[in-house]
């Protein structure tokens, strides 16, 4: 070892990053020999290390050439004996020089993401395929450290830049993540917990369009429903969905009893009116006492309580839900009549719930609506209901496991759920001990209601 390069060793040693760069730029003017690779990685920590504290574009710009004549002595030699934390740590210090160059300015969050997916694709992943090494150095070592540094980041609060920056940042550094380790089942425990992580930013993203708690929370339902189908012994992952899902449900039964209740509250409101002008016709006032016993119903059924028996014509239900339904409804009846010991409230809500997410389907598929849009068959003979439309269909997917009927699974035809859907009607069929089971082929579904 030369004087120059002893002393210029014992200046980086020492810290004095300015010196020892000094030092390292004249060493690599003349070095051709084998150690050359260990004289860059100690540049590129001194340039790291003097960025951080100037800003200065021309020393990131000397980073970058380094850099790429590190991958390229990658490539071009036996790269086995090369230190796995030295490697490790050039990742961390070229993930933190790019989030300081691309992040903490005024951009736009658009452009500053654009510029950093760019660089990541242009120096590290190269880094990474150059240098990983299957037996003795796999690519585990440098994805570990492109996790850790994402984590550092969520909790780094001082990151100079727009307000949540570091939110920003670490949900690029999440999606970088999770492109470079897709596929690979040695990763689904990470992957898991790389979604959940982006379940809790949603939260604090500033380019979220809609700031909306209601909203915000079902796409952190999505996240969480991703981290455990990466990883579904992730306990936190299922604690922390439990938790949400349960503020969600509190979110929707309060937003589906506002909109269900409103409208009976309008038409309630217009009859008290007429009750004042004395201009009151006879029926009104059971119109009126059957607007408020829903009313009822939707808020038992919201608070979970099990309802009180009793004798229900059903084929009375039926001609009110066929009057008040937006859709054209046949009813077919078989079998001798005879009254269910139910409850009135509850079987309504289940046939509104289902015919208002036909409605929707139809909508959404921008499907032609039939005459009749809906059939209701009802047999006494097998104590059964069933509701069939032809809205779409729903995918196998969905159907096994009784998946459909969890909080805020969106399908098509009569089982759409855009919340609580048919979660709602699954809790109200428990309350009045109904199986309820779904048959769907090519666009029709057909959801059959049957005692016990």
């Amino acid at each position: 070892m030369t004087e120059m390069q002893e002393k210029t060793l014992n200046n980086f040693r020492n810290k004095n990053y300015a010196e020892a760069h000094k030092g390292y730029k004249e060493i690599l003017q003349t070095d051709k020999t084998n150690s050359r690779y260990r004289n860059i990685n100690n540049l590129l920590t001194c340039i790291y290390y003097l960025y951080l504290e100037n800003k200065n574009d021309v020393l990131f710009k000397e980073y970058e050439t380094y850099l790429l004549e590190y991958i390229k002595i990658g490539k071009e030699t036996d790269n086995t004996n090369w230190a796995n934390n030295i490697l490790e740590d050039l990742i961390e210090y070229s993930l933190e020089l790019a989030l300081s160059k691309f992040t903490e300015n005024r951009d736009s969050f658009k452009k500053q993401s654009e510029k950093l997916k760019g660089w990541l694709k242009e120096f590290i992943i190269p880094f990474i395929e150059t240098l990983e090494i299957p037996v003795k150095r796999n690519k585990k070592i440098f994805y570990d450290a492109i996790l850790q540094k994402t984590f550092k980041e969520r909790a780094n609060f001082e990151r100079i830049g727009n307000e949540y920056q570091n939110v920003i940042n670490t949900k690029i550094l999440c999606n970088f993540y999770l492109s470079c380790t897709k596929d690979e089942q040695i990763y689904a425990r990470s992957r898991s917990n790389i979604y959940r992580l982006l379940s809790e930013l949603v939260y604090s993203d500033p380019t979220e369009k809609n700031q909306d708690y209601y909203f915000l929370t079902k796409k952190a339902v999505k996240y969480l429903d991703k981290s455990l189908e990466a990883y579904p012994q992730n306990k936190f992952s299922k604690s922390q969905k439990h938790q949400v899902v349960d503020s969600l449900i509190i979110q929707e039964q309060l937003h589906r009893f506002d909109h269900d209740v409103s409208s009976k509250m309008s038409t309630l409101l217009s009859l008290i009116k007429k009750l004042k002008r004395k201009n009151l016709d006879l029926n009104e006032p059971l119109r009126m006492e059957k607007i408020i016993n829903d009313m009822q119903a939707i808020l038992d059924l919201s608070k979970n309580e099990s309802p009180n028996p009793e004798e229900v014509n059903l084929e009375e239900l039926l001609k009110e839900i066929k009057k008040e339904s937006v859709l054209s409804l046949e009813y077919i009846i078989s079998g001798n009549p005879e009254i269910w010991i139910s409850n009135y409230g509850y079987l309504k809500i289940i046939l509104e719930n289902l015919l208002k997410n036909s409605s929707e389907a139809y909508d959404r598929n921008k499907i032609t609506i039939p005459d009749p849009a809906v059939k209701i068959y009802l047999d006494y003979e097998n104590n059964e209901i069933k509701i069939q439309d032809w809205a779409g269909g729903i995918s196998e997917d969905l159907l096994r496991n009784d998946k459909l009927f969890e909080p805020y699974v969106s399908q098509k035809g009569v089982a759409q759920g855009t919340g609580l859907g048919l979660a709602s009607v699954k809790k109200a069929c428990k309350k009045l001990e109904l199986s309820i089971s779904i048959k769907s082929e090519n666009n029709s579904t057909i959801i059959a209601l049957k005692k016990k």
